[in-house]
């Protein structure tokens, strides 16, 4: 009988990169957001609705991500799931 379960440290390695790619991700936000701000204040009022508005798409982008990666998480677990099954028939 073979197991599929993974390798701990590969897993705490991946849940690592996923956290800086979302820190990034996050500080990345943040920075349109004050420098939209920053324009708004100097009354530039179309580059502070560009900044807004890539930073709307920019979440947009980051919460489809993470529902292909959790679907794409589940659909493994179940495919685990189901190979430990017909591996212990």
């Amino acid at each position: 009988m073979v197991s599929s379960r993974r390798n701990p440290t590969k897993i705490n390695f991946i849940r690592r990169v996923d956290v800086v790619v979302f820190v990034i991700w996050e500080l990345v936000i943040l920075a349109f957001l004050v420098f939209s701000a920053v324009s708004l204040y100097f009354r530039h009022m179309q580059l502070a609705l560009i900044l807004i508005c890539i930073t709307m798409l920019l979440l947009l982008c980051m919460k489809i991500t993470k529902q292909i990666r959790l679907a794409r998480k589940k659909k493994q677990r179940m495919l685990d799931s189901d190979y430990d099954y017909n591996a212990s028939s």
